[in-house]
C-alpha cells in the first residue's frame, strides 16, 4: 500500500481497502461534521480550519475513489462489475469546495456544475442535495437543474429512496418527487440504512421503518446507523455502547470503546 494512499484512508477515517460505498459514506459523515452551517457563528480561525479540512476531505475522496476504480478494472470479470458499479456512478461528478462556494467536478477534475451553492453533497440515485443562495435546501439533477425546489430548512441525501428533510424545526422524509413519505414530526433524523432510520423524539433516539412506524422504540441517547444488520447505541447514563440487531436485541457489548458522558 502506497504511503500517500494510506494517508487518504486516514483522512477519511476508513480502513485500507474500504469499498467505494464505505468511502462515500465516510466522506458524507465527515463533511456533515465540518458543515458550514455548524460553524457559521464560530471564530474566523475555526472557519478557516474547516475550509482546510474540507479541501483535505475532497482530495482524499477523489484519490480513493480513483484507486478503487483502478482496482476494480484489474479484478477478474466475475467480481469486477460489482466492485466497479459504485465508482463509475460516483466518478461522473463529485462535489468540490471552491473558496466559499460548492460546485461539482467530473472524474478529471474539470468543473461540471459551476460553484454556486453554499453546500453540496454527492449525487445519490441521480439527485444531489444542495443549499441554495436562499439558504434553503433542494435537490438538483446532474445537469444542475433543481428537480426538488429549495424549500427546506435542512436536508440530507437520498438513501433507500427517501431523504430526511427539516421544516419548521421538525424532521420528516420525502420521496424522489418531493412529496412527504413521512411527515415532519421528529426532533432530529438521520438517513435510512438497511430500511431503518434513526429519529429523535423528546431527547432520545429510536429507529423507524419507511412507513414511519417505530421498529425500535426511542430510548437511546446516542446511535449510529445500521451496517450489516446491526447498529451501535448507548443508553442514557451509560458509557458503554451496545450493538443491536434490527429487532433491538443486544448482539454485542463493547466496553473498550466508551462514549464520553
Amino acid at each position: 500500500m502506497l504511503p500517500d494512499l494510506l494517508e487518504w484512508y486516514r483522512v477519511l477515517e476508513v480502513r485500507p481497502g474500504a469499498s467505494a460505498g464505505e468511502i462515500k459514506e465516510a466522506y458524507l459523515d465527515l463533511v456533515k461534521i465540518w458543515h458550514p452551517d455548524r460553524l457559521h457563528d464560530e471564530t474566523p480561525r475555526l472557519r478557516h480550519k474547516a475550509e482546510e479540512k474540507l479541501k483535505q476531505l475532497n482530495m482524499a475522496y477523489d484519490h480513493l475513489l480513483g484507486h478503487v476504480s483502478t482496482v476494480a478494472i484489474e479484478q477478474p470479470a466475475d467480481t469486477a462489475s460489482q466492485a466497479a458499479e459504485e465508482p463509475q456512478i460516483a466518478d461522473r461528478i463529485r462535489p468540490r469546495y471552491f473558496d466559499g462556494l460548492w460546485g461539482y467536478v467530473d472524474a478529471k477534475g474539470k468543473i461540471a456544475i459551476s460553484p454556486q451553492y453554499l453546500y453540496a453533497e454527492p449525487f445519490r440515485s441521480g439527485l444531489a442535495c444542495v443549499k441554495a443562495d436562499t439558504r434553503r435546501y433542494g435537490f438538483i439533477s446532474a445537469a444542475g437543474e433543481f428537480v426538488i425546489q429549495p424549500g427546506f430548512d435542512r436536508a440530507h441525501s437520498f438513501f433507500d429512496g427517501l431523504a430526511a428533510v427539516q421544516m419548521n424545526h421538525k424532521w420528516g422524509y420525502i420521496d424522489r418527487m418531493g412529496g412527504y413519505a413521512i411527515y415532519p414530526v421528529f426532533d432530529d433524523a438521520r438517513s435510512f440504512h438497511q430500511h431503518l432510520a434513526a429519529v429523535k423524539v423528546n431527547g432520545v433516539w429510536g429507529f423507524i421503518t419507511k412507513r414511519g412506524d417505530f421498529a425500535i422504540p426511542p430510548k437511546y441517547d446516542q446511535v449510529d446507523d445500521f451496517r450489516r444488520g446491526c447498529a451501535w447505541v448507548k443508553m442514557p447514563g451509560s458509557r458503554t455502547r451496545f450493538k443491536i440487531d434490527v429487532n433491538g436485541q443486544i448482539a454485542e457489548t463493547d466496553e473498550r470503546h466508551l462514549y464520553p458522558r
